[in-house]
């Protein structure tokens, strides 16, 4: 990868990221730091893994990496994935 396509990526990864943690703040989930294609430092997929959990439940995500992109087809797609899945979390914390 060449520094532009890892800046390029870092950048979504990032987007992406803040749009979990911030769906989760509103929420009111506290969530563990979110792991993305279990911690590899650059794209080896076309298809990226995001773990998002909090002290009491854990899940994993498939992402297409063209969901990513905030002006893609899929990114409404990545929104509806991550608030279902932040839904489920939060019910799952509960005693």
């Amino acid at each position: 990868m060449s520094t532009h396509e890892k800046a390029e990526y870092q950048i979504l990864i990032d987007h992406a990221s803040n749009y979990i943690l911030d769906h989760a703040t509103a929420a009111g989930i506290r969530l563990l730091p979110l792991q993305w294609d279990g911690g590899a430092p650059e794209m080896t997929t076309a298809t990226h893994r995001v773990r998002i959990a909090t002290r009491d439940a854990a899940e994993e995500l498939r992402v297409p990496h063209e969901w990513l992109a905030l002006h893609s087809a899929g990114h409404n797609r990545f929104r509806t994935e991550v608030e279902a899945m932040l839904a489920r979390l939060r019910a799952g914390g509960r005693p």
